[in-house]
C-alpha cells in the first residue's frame, strides 16, 4: 500500500546544504526532510534514535504546483555565538558588538536572506505495507510544517492509501493542475523501472551526516515526468481515495 499526502501552504521552504547569511530553498524537501517530517509525526524527538523502517523507507515525491521564490528581510539582533554557530567568522565578530536593550547599540545587527516558496503544493508517496507512516500521519505527535516553524500546512493533508507501487502511484493519483500542463515532475530516490520519461538524473546532498549543516551525504535522485488525472479541487482528490474503497481521514 502507498500512503499519499500533500504539502501545501502560503510559505513552505526546503532548505538546502546553505550556511552564513544565505539561506537558500530547494523546489522540493530533500529525503532528509521528509524521514524528519515523518518522525516528527511519530513523536521521535531531536535526541531520539529513529525506528530503523523510517530510514529505509522508499519514498518518491510529485511536484505539483512548483510555486515560485519569495526572498525574507531577516535579521539577528542579537544573538549568541555558542547559540548561532552557522555563522561566518566574520559576523561572529560583529555579534560582539550587539547587546540588548536599556542603551543598547544596535548599529552592527547581521542581516540575513532567508528564501521561501509560496504557494507551492507537493504530494509525498510513502511505500507503506505495514501501515505505520499512516497511522503517524492520521494523529501526528507534533505539529508539522515545512522547513520551518512558521510554514505551517494546509488542508487536506493526509489523502489516503492506495494499492499498487510508487511509480504507479505517481501516475494514477489524480492531480489539481490545468489541463494543458500536460507533465508533472517526480522525484524518486531509486531508478525507475515503470517510469521511462527521463529528465535528469543527479546527485546531491540529501541527508546530513555529523554535525547539522556541515557534512551532507549524496543520494541519486531521478526526476521523471508523469501525466495524472486531473480533477478540480484537492477535496475530488481525496474523494477519490473514499470512493476508491481506500483507508482515509475524514476532516
Amino acid at each position: 500500500m502507498i500512503t499519499v499526502i500533500r504539502i501545501a501552504g502560503p510559505m513552505l521552504t526546503w532548505p538546502s546544504p546553505s550556511k552564513y547569511r544565505f539561506r537558500q530553498t530547494e523546489a522540493g524537501p530533500t529525503l532528509s526532510a521528509i524521514q524528519g517530517l515523518l518522525a516528527s509525526a511519530m513523536g521521535v524527538v531531536r535526541d531520539q534514535a529513529r525506528p530503523a523502517w523510517i530510514e529505509n523507507m522508499s519514498v518518491a515525491i510529485r511536484l505539483d504546483r512548483p510555486g515560485s521564490v519569495i526572498r525574507d528581510y531577516h535579521t539577528i539582533n542579537p544573538v549568541k555565538r555558542t547559540v548561532y554557530r552557522q555563522l561566518s567568522r566574520h559576523d561572529q565578530l560583529k555579534l560582539r558588538m550587539v547587546v540588548k536593550g536599556n542603551g543598547a547599540d544596535h548599529r552592527s545587527p547581521v542581516i540575513t536572506e532567508r528564501y521561501y516558496r509560496q504557494d507551492q503544493a507537493i504530494l509525498l508517496f510513502f511505500d507503506d505495507p505495514s501501515g505505520n507512516a499512516f497511522q503517524a500521519f492520521t494523529n501526528p505527535k507534533f505539529a508539522l510544517y515545512a522547513g520551518r516553524k512558521a510554514c505551517v500546512l494546509s488542508f487536506p493533508f493526509l489523502l489516503g492509501r492506495t494499492l499498487g507501487s510508487l511509480e504507479h502511484a505517481l501516475i494514477s493519483v489524480p492531480s489539481v493542475t490545468p489541463a494543458n500542463q500536460n507533465y508533472l515532475e517526480a522525484v524518486l530516490f531509486a531508478p525507475p523501472t515503470e517510469l521511462t520519461r527521463y529528465k535528469e538524473t543527479v546527485s546531491r546532498p540529501e541527508r546530513p551526516a555529523g554535525r547539522v549543516g556541515e557534512n551532507y551525504l549524496m543520494q541519486e535522485r531521478y526526476t521523471v515526468l508523469v501525466n495524472p488525472p486531473r480533477l478540480n479541487s484537492w477535496w475530488e482528490v481525496l474523494d477519490t481515495f473514499k470512493t476508491g474503497g481506500t483507508a482515509h481521514v475524514a476532516f
